[in-house]
């Protein structure tokens, strides 16, 4: 809590890539700001493991850099010396058809010889821009079927979406899991013709550096740990927040059911069903009750090292991803050591694979030696992997990425009811913009100006 002479004090709720953003920016606004973590290591989802020259992502592999709040953190954290890109290789996308990776078309003249779709799909596909467009809400999987045909559907949005997002397109909204899909056709009434509109404009007005996919020479985590050296003593772990409450004006944050501090403002950054372990005194608590329902989709993250002679597919691409209509069991496979350098080592391949999400979510709890079995399995038939995986990893997130399903305006609304009646309070993560990382560092953004614009204004 703020005297005439101290800055106002902020608490940040989690220590992920969301709640360590909005804190740095907090503090260069000049703000006092304390993060509590629960966990005694940083950045949530976002973990690096390096291990005897093998180099794996538990969470998130690659960042989409394309844009300007993204390359503004990485420079002022002094991490653009550390940053490495994708070579052209990722730009090649296979999609299992038939029990075989089929690269994804790049060009026309792909598209016309793809075994993805047949010549009815392909046919069907040049119809879109008569598509009238819907006012009503939407599956991705309804959005897509209307707008290009159900081959579309099945063989380049459900893979998509599981490997992206872990959902199912039937239950996920279009208009905000893919917001920007669905802008262009409420703008121009059709994806192609927006598509080529937008993409026009952006050349012309864009001034981000280099938009391509990202990591860093150590991993994602060098991110997390870069934003925990420049908060330093802000910073607590093992600090698990067990009640927040409104007093008049200010707010009292109790840790680990021990001690409370005063606050003129509360974060909460954390996955949305860590609520239940949090008791709120605040104005419309049933508010808090629906957000902790919003579900988050298992996953398990298997990253397993060949020798290259193992494997017979050339590994010439970003990884590939498999339709609900094939019978594996994994989501989908990043090559990772074809993505970046110093990820295996020499003569050596990773690849790292997804099971679970809203498609097998049983699969998550499955024992170690099974998930390894269907996984070993399925790349044997796909990928021509041979023997024994020379290296292994394998972690569970059993609520791994929240799911904006047709109902999820009643949660932004929700949340957008709590701050308006509990003034001080925000809620930011990948919950409420983008489950992407630079999506959850621009919420972090627009977050941390308006708690700094609320605290300005009531000094």
């Amino acid at each position: 809590m703020t005297t005439d002479t101290q800055q106002p004090a902020v608490a940040v709720i989690g220590g992920g890539i969301s709640g360590l953003t909005t804190a740095f920016l907090l503090r260069k606004k000049g703000l006092e700001v304390t993060v509590f973590e629960k966990k005694g290591y940083p950045g949530g989802v976002i973990k690096s493991i390096r291990n005897q020259g093998w180099l794996v992502e538990w969470g998130p592999n690659t960042i989409m850099a394309k844009s300007e709040q993204l390359w503004e953190l990485i420079k002022e954290l002094d991490l653009t010396e550390h940053v490495v890109e994708t070579g052209k290789e990722a730009a090649k996308r296979y999609i299992v058809k038939n029990g075989r990776p089929e690269p994804l078309p790049t060009s026309v003249g792909g598209f016309l010889r793809t075994p993805l779709l047949s010549l009815k799909g392909k046919l069907r596909i040049f119809r879109e821009p008569f598509i009238p467009k819907s006012r009503q809400p939407e599956s991705i999987a309804d959005f897509f079927e209307r707008r290009l045909g159900r081959e579309v559907r099945d063989y380049a949005v459900n893979p998509f979406v599981a490997g992206i997002y872990a959902g199912d397109p039937r239950q996920l909204s279009i208009r905000h899991t893919l917001s920007r899909v669905y802008e262009l056709e409420q703008q121009f009434g059709s994806i192609f013709k927006g598509a080529v509109k937008s993409s026009r404009r952006s050349k012309s007005n864009s001034s981000v550096r280099r938009p391509g996919l990202i990591s860093f020479k150590r991993g994602l985590q060098e991110l997390p740990n870069q934003l925990v050296k420049q908060l330093d003593s802000s910073i607590r772990f093992g600090s698990a927040a067990t009640a927040v409450t409104r007093k008049d004006r200010t707010w009292a944050v109790t840790v680990n059911d021990e001690e409370t501090h005063a606050f003129d403002s509360i974060i909460f950054t954390a996955p949305l069903h860590q609520l239940d372990a949090l008791t709120f005194n605040v104005e419309k608590p049933g508010l808090i009750d629906h957000l902790e329902s919003l579900r988050y989709a298992p996953i398990a993250t298997v990253s397993l090292g060949f020798k290259r002679e193992q494997v017979s597919h050339p590994l010439d691409g970003f990884g590939m991803l498999v339709p609900d209509a094939e019978p594996f069991n994994i989501l989908g496979c990043l090559f990772s050591s074809s993505l970046f350098r110093n990820r295996a080592p020499e003569e050596h391949v990773l690849l790292t694979c997804f099971i679970g999400g809203e498609r097998h979510p049983g699969h998550v709890a499955l024992p170690n030696p099974k998930i390894k079995e269907m996984v070993t399995d399925d790349l044997g038939q796909l990928l021509g992997c041979t023997g024994q995986p020379q290296f292994e990893s394998l972690h569970r997130w059993n609520r791994a990425i929240p799911q904006y399903g047709l109902d999820h305006q009643s949660y932004l609304d929700a949340m957008d009811e709590l701050e308006e009646c509990n003034r001080g309070l925000y809620l930011t993560g990948n919950f409420r913009y983008e489950v992407s990382v630079p999506g959850c560092i621009s919420g972090a953004y627009e977050t941390a100006d308006r708690a700094a614009s609320f605290l300005q204004s009531n000094t």
